[in-house]
């Protein structure tokens, strides 16, 4: 899985979902830290840009579906839509060491929040979770640093050992915010609208600083795509990334195991009953209706009345007469030992609102036959509440399962082996862009702090 550093030539513009209106005074508010699928947006322009053609580079044909009368047709067998990229990151880089964003339940003064199992009394805790937080030194309003480097934040799983004033940074240590006054254009043109006078605030990162990027687009034939794009060879390895389209330049890194890089899951002691996941990138959880689950900050992949965990551990059969569905097989005595897993307690910050607008400029007007295309996706995208990273979730297990649920939560599975890809992507909307990836390790109560 290919490795970036991307530096911006200019400022960059992340705007979040304030109204952006000349008699606004707040004008756009757009220094803020990406997320995911800003650069994954970004990287699936670029590969349009870069193979406008039908098959090329070696590129499979893929087809493209539209529903029309509940039915799913398809537009085209003879373009490339790169249906298959997937993302992780950004995440910021500074003198080579790679950023996290810090656990919620931390505290500015070394301590941090803990579920309390006695003595809870009166709450108003939402299904499903039993326990309240607690704090184990004075609670401030404060908050801890937002950034910790891989080091921090495996010793924080390990043991709750509070990280060094080196290895955690604060926003202003990555970029700076300035304000800047722009013109409203025309998208079709690239010119001034003629209307609008706004005033912009930018993000401008320092000059140590990078974003760090994952990227793999794997094809039928054998070859990872992304092998064809940003090559160092090419004379331009440029991308447009964000708002107002800013140049960013590529740079590919000697990068084989990802667990070189990011936080992996601490060892469980022996007997260890109770496991804590903490996302390292946002999560979506959607309302699910006909199950009943509210969704929000609730994991769909949790019972919303008694905070079961409903995942299942499947088993690859690497031999070569298994075909198919034939290759993967649910392992029965795992799947009722994670059902009795239970999350417990969360901390869990304001949601993260994703939003946005797209001209889709790329999607072309009319198919094959052409006929006009009445359901160009142009116009504001549809708003979704995020779980922010950084967020915490408390499980209890019985003996023998909290292993288990820790590879299903980690983002590299079991890592016996050198993981050279994503595993798991606990979010349910967006994981191809990066969205629920987590780590985990042991928690204990909040009584145990004080004996």
């Amino acid at each position: 899985m290919p490795v970036y550093h991307i530096q911006p030539q200019d400022l960059l513009f992340f705007r979040d979902a304030r109204p952006m209106e000349p008699q606004s005074p707040g004008g756009g508010h757009g220094a803020r830290w990406p997320h995911p699928a800003v650069f994954f947006d970004a990287i699936h322009a670029a590969l349009w840009r870069a193979f406008p053609a039908p098959g090329a580079n070696g590129f499979a044909d893929h087809s493209f579906f539209l529903k029309k009368g509940g039915r799913r047709i398809a537009v085209s067998k003879q373009r490339t839509w790169f249906q298959s990229l997937t993302t992780a990151g950004p995440f910021p880089v500074v003198n080579q060491q790679w950023l996290f964003p810090g656990p919620a339940d931390a505290l500015p003064d070394g301590g941090h929040l803990l579920p309390i199992t006695e003595h809870q009394g009166a709450s108003n805790r939402p299904e499903p979770l039993r326990y309240s937080l607690g704090a184990t030194s004075l609670f401030t309003k404060d908050t801890a640093a937002p950034w910790w480097s891989k080091d921090a934040i495996t010793a924080y799983l390990a043991d709750g050992r509070a990280p060094s004033r080196g290895q955690t940074f604060d926003a202003e240590d990555l970029f700076d915010a300035e304000w800047t006054t722009g013109i409203g254009t025309n998208p079709l043109t690239d010119t001034q609208d003629g209307e609008r006078i706004y005033s912009a605030q930018y993000l401008r990162l320092r000059e140590e600083a990078r974003l760090g990027l994952w990227a793999a687009l794997p094809e039928k034939n054998g070859f990872d795509g992304m092998d064809h794009l940003f090559r160092p060879q090419d004379d331009l390895q440029i991308m447009l990334a964000g708002g107002q389209q800013r140049a960013c330049r590529v740079e590919r890194q000697p990068v084989t195991d990802l667990t070189t890089l990011l936080p992996s899951s601490s060892p469980l002691p022996a007997g260890c009953t109770r496991v804590k996941w903490i996302l390292l990138s946002p999560a979506v959880f959607p309302a699910v209706p006909i199950q009943d689950h509210p969704g929000g900050w609730l994991p769909t992949w949790i019972h919303p009345k008694d905070g079961s965990v409903l995942l299942n551990k499947v088993q690859t059969d690497t031999s070569p007469t298994a075909t198919g569905h034939r290759k993967e097989r649910r392992k029965t005595s795992d799947m009722d030992l994670l059902r009795c897993c239970r999350l417990v307690a969360a901390c869990i910050p304001k949601p993260l609102v994703l939003t946005g607008w797209t001209e889709a400029l790329h999607v072309p007007d009319m198919d094959e036959n052409g006929q006009r295309y009445n359901h160009r996706p142009r116009g504001p995208q549809e708003t979704l509440l995020a779980v922010p990273p950084g967020s915490v979730y408390y499980f209890e297990c019985p003996e023998g399962a909290a292993q288990t649920l820790s590879e299903l939560l980690s983002w590299h599975g079991d890592k016996t082996q050198g993981v050279e890809r994503i595993v798991h992507r606990r979010s349910s909307l967006l994981g191809e862009k990066g969205f629920g990836l987590g780590v985990c390790g042991p928690w204990h109560p909040y009584e145990s702090a004080f004996k």
